[in-house]
């Protein structure tokens, strides 16, 4: 988190970015995986169902408020004329696909002169999920 948050106020101390997330990503699968594995010794399997419901009760909620205020803000304060990609990328971060909606745009996370999506930071929960 602190290398993602270093590279957005300093990037030229991290060129690349990537290695912040590249972190997270090892750190939250190590502990899923930890997690995954503890619960099959000590049942002898794993139950998948509830995996995911845990991290639906953990996730969602914070998620779509996010979301909510997100749409809220995009219908009060952005042009009408962007209005219509900002409530695509929204619907489909709730749906953890933006990252499909991004990738059919060919959306350039780095790009200085394109406008980031008003979601561009829910890629890396959809990437996780």
């Amino acid at each position: 988190m602190t290398l993602v948050l270093v590279y957005h106020l300093w990037p030229d101390v991290l060129p690349g970015g990537y290695i912040g997330v590249d972190v997270f990503f090892v750190i939250s699968g190590f502990l899923i995986s930890q997690h995954l594995f503890r619960e099959l010794s000590e049942t002898g399997r794993v139950a998948v169902p509830a995996f995911w419901a845990r991290r639906i009760r953990r996730l969602l909620p914070a998620s779509l408020l996010v979301l909510v205020a997100t749409l809220a803000g995009t219908a009060i304060w952005m042009p009408a004329s962007e209005r219509i990609r900002a409530f695509t990328d929204i619907g489909a971060s709730a749906l953890y696909a933006v990252n499909w909606v991004f990738a059919r745009e060919s959306v350039d996370y780095l790009a200085q002169d394109d406008a980031p999506s008003v979601v561009q930071h829910y890629w890396s929960l959809a990437v996780e999920e």
